[in-house]
């Protein structure tokens, strides 16, 4: 019996044993712990919540949340994802000026533990708190003034508007113009200012809790209408905007202020007339930039550039000064503008064009430190003097005897030139396209040195009766003499017939002008298939 019972007891031990290596294999699951931080990024209505979650291992947690609340029993729940140790949740719409309690707890559904109550207080409400003033336009007796918003302070703000005095007239503000908010910016035109005095502003804003203010800004009216922020010129002009015969501006301007600009000056986009009389435009201080409405039809401003048909059509505009800044000014920017006696160039300007139909144009003057031009006697040139670009219409001589050290003629250069007869110098090598388009000229002779006619170079000379080619002509392209309908003696000293375009005559010229063509060169002229087609060719005698 003895050897039964030892193995007997073996086994119990054995069984025992193993019992409780299978207890240890299945830990329970042990608490974490939790770590919470004073709340952060504190407003009047807002904060932030945060702690850590320190898991033990081979423990879980199911569950992680944040408690808050004025009061023990008005407590709400904000669950949070465990993704790492820290956690944080965001409080909004809180009350002002209150105190709340809040804790964290985590853990699973049958076993949570919970962090000590820790306490916070959100901001209170105050006054309101503004941006500083600025000045958004201004004008000879007016200025267009803005302010925004900061904070309310946490109460709707009930007053807002600007205070404002001449400089030194008085310890505070007393005269108010309220305003109303777009967007927490109010704004507001002050009228009936007087002319070249100082005066201080401030903006006001106030809430149940008081009134704020700006600090103060200082500003001093001139002559000028000064634009911080294109296409504000509508709001600054005087509600009579054709009263004006008289204005200078000074800041960027788009195709709002330009088109406004042609109204005062008699002028709509769609070229309709107004009642305005802008006579004198200073734009010196000005420049223009692109965007706003278009100034003309549908065409829009560009940086620096005074574009096609921008003050076209203009009847009563006198005087006009460039921006400094403009770089191109287009074909037509002037066209028909019949009253414009002086234009002013700035020194940035680069490229123009001669616009026609300014009949009474006498002075086109440019900064004597413009890389690219000059001017003498009111007319344009280039920067030595060697090109001629524009002449003025106003200048109504009966002969122009141009410099004999001048080159070429630009484009355009003469057109509707009023001179019954132009000398130009041996010298001259060039004649620009349409370079006396529309003139009054009676005769002219091309120097021998120019060696091309260029389109339209003398189209549309009514009174054009005699003309004479230099012997270097080589070349004269479409429509140099078309619609020349007095032309009745065409010289040529070339011996060989220059190339010529079959539109640069007008057909009635074959059969009413005669050709004379050197000595020994009829044949050659009458056998050519152009030149031929005139009926009148004749050699010369001396």
């Amino acid at each position: 019996m003895r050897p039964l019972f030892q193995s007997l007891t073996f086994i119990i031990l054995l069984l025992t044993f193993l019992s409780a290596c299978t207890d240890e294999q299945v830990p329970a699951n042990r608490p974490p712990t939790l770590t919470l931080d004073p709340a952060q990024d504190i407003t009047r209505t807002s904060a932030i919540l945060s702690g850590s979650v320190s898991i033990p291992q081979g423990s879980r947690v199911d569950v992680c949340r944040f408690y808050y609340g004025p009061t023990t029993a008005e407590l709400t729940r904000v669950d949070v994802s465990l993704t790492g140790e820290r956690v944080s949740a965001g409080l909004k719409d809180l009350v002002p000026g209150t105190t709340y309690l809040y804790y964290m707890e985590a853990g699973t559904s049958s076993s949570l533990v919970s962090t000590p109550t820790l306490t916070f207080q959100t901001l209170p409400n105050v006054k309101p708190t503004l941006h500083p003033a600025v000045i958004a336009g201004q004008g000879p007796t007016s200025v267009m003034l803005q302010c925004k918003l900061a904070d309310d302070g946490g109460s709707p703000v009930t007053r807002q508007g600007f205070l404002y005095a001449e400089s030194g007239t008085a310890t505070s503000l007393k005269t108010a113009v309220s305003a109303e908010w777009e967007d927490s910016l109010m704004q507001v035109r002050i009228l009936g200012l007087k002319e070249h005095t100082r005066y201080t502003l401030r903006a006001f804003a106030e809430n149940e809790l008081g009134c704020a203010y700006s600090e103060p800004l200082e500003f001093e009216t001139d002559q000028a209408f000064h634009l911080y922020t294109p296409g504000t010129l509508p709001l600054l002009v005087e509600e009579d905007i054709y009263a004006y015969e008289d204005i200078a501006l000074a800041g960027p301007l788009n195709g709002t202020d330009i088109k406004l600009l042609r109204m005062m000056a008699g002028m709509d986009d769609q070229e309709h007339p107004t009642p305005g009389r802008l006579a004198r435009l200073d734009l010196t201080d000005a420049s223009i930039v692109e965007g706003g409405e278009p100034y003309h039809f549908s065409r829009y401003t560009e940086t620096d550039v005074v574009g096609y048909a921008m003050f076209r059509g203009c009847p009563y505009l006198s005087t006009l000064r460039l921006p400094y800044g403009v770089k191109r000014v287009e074909s037509d920017a002037f066209t028909d503008c019949t009253a414009l006696k002086r234009l002013v160039l700035a020194e940035e300007v680069e490229e123009i064009v001669p616009s026609a139909g300014c009949t009474a144009l006498q002075d086109i003057e440019v900064s004597t430190s413009n890389a690219h031009y000059s001017s003498l006697q009111g007319i344009l040139y280039n920067k030595d003097g060697t090109k001629l670009l524009w002449y003025p219409l106003g200048k109504n001589e009966d002969e122009l005897v141009l410099s004999p050290s001048l080159l070429a003629l630009g484009e355009y250069a003469l057109q509707e030139c009023k001179a019954k007869r132009v000398v130009l110098p041996d010298m001259l090598k060039e004649v620009g396209r349409g370079a006396f388009f529309r003139a009054s000229l009676e005769e002219i002779r091309i120097p021998s040195q120019v060696a091309s006619l260029y389109s339209g170079t003398f189209q549309e000379c009514r009174s054009l009766h005699t003309v004479i080619l230099g012997s270097g002509i080589k070349l004269v392209s479409a429509y140099s003499f078309a619609d020349c309908p007095s032309l009745t003696t065409l010289r040529l000293e070339c011996s060989l017939p220059p190339t010529c375009d079959e539109t640069a005559f007008d057909p009635k010229a074959f059969t009413q002008c005669s050709l004379i063509v050197p000595k020994g060169s009829l044949e050659i002229y009458r056998n050519h298939p152009l030149w031929g087609r005139f009926q009148h060719i004749s050699e010369a005698t001396d």
